[in-house]
């Protein structure tokens, strides 16, 4: 009876993860245990790095170049998921094994974006706006001087009949924008009233749209 040789198979890879901070200008060290049925050596396994939109991988695709142990996060992974891919490689034997991946983790933060963050001093509703007045706060960025043209903010998604009355300086990082409005009807809410800034009024020299807020509509009754 001749001799059966025993199965030679792939390698695998498990515990994949990654450690860093998910900032961008971080740097993310992926990490992994190799195993091997047949106790074959390890020989060069191979990476990959993928960015996302959410934490289920939706529109999940590998990072053009980031093929290393190491990642340095970049602005273009702001806002995305992350996560590692580790194919595993023996020197001898059955060779390469799946590819096996980490958990998605993020979302990525960039700790030096320019925002500009809009609060109201109450809940906007149809019934106040007239008068109303939105505090406007840079993150990042400066006004480039204490006089502010109102002409250079402009409403988005505003109803019908509101404007811009006024625009005070505060300091360099805040204005308070003070709204009008004429009493045009509205009948639907809307949830994502902001104020876009013009490159001109800022030291980081990009338009800059504001965080959203909403107002209420008011029904009237016959």
């Amino acid at each position: 009876v001749g001799t059966v040789n025993a199965l030679n198979v792939a390698p695998t890879a498990s515990a994949v993860s990654f450690s860093g901070t998910p900032n961008v200008g971080q740097l993310l060290t992926g990490s992994y245990t190799y195993n091997d049925t047949n106790d074959d050596a390890e020989g060069t396994s191979t990476f990959q790095w993928y960015r996302a939109d959410n934490a289920s991988g939706l529109n999940s695709e590998p990072i053009s170049g980031a093929t290393a142990t190491t990642y340095m996060l970049q602005a273009a992974d702001n806002g995305k998921y992350i996560r590692v891919g580790v194919v595993p490689v023996a020197q001898t034997g059955t060779s390469p094994g799946v590819e096996a991946f980490s958990s998605w983790q993020g979302p990525v933060t960039d700790p030096t974006a320019v925002t500009a963050t809009l609060t109201p001093s109450v809940a906007l509703t149809e019934q106040n706006l007239n008068g109303e007045i939105l505090t406007l706060t840079l993150e990042n960025t400066t006004f480039t001087d204490a006089t502010l043209d109102a002409a250079n903010f402009t409403l988005n998604n505003a109803p019908s009949g509101v404007s811009i009355s006024g625009v005070s300086y505060t300091n360099a990082t805040a204005a308070q924008i003070t709204l009008a409005y004429n009493d045009t009807d509205f009948d639907t809410s809307i949830a994502d009233f902001s104020i876009t800034t013009a490159a001109s009024e800022l030291s980081a020299a990009q338009n800059l749209t504001s965080s959203s807020v909403s107002i209420t509509a008011v029904t009237e009754t016959l």
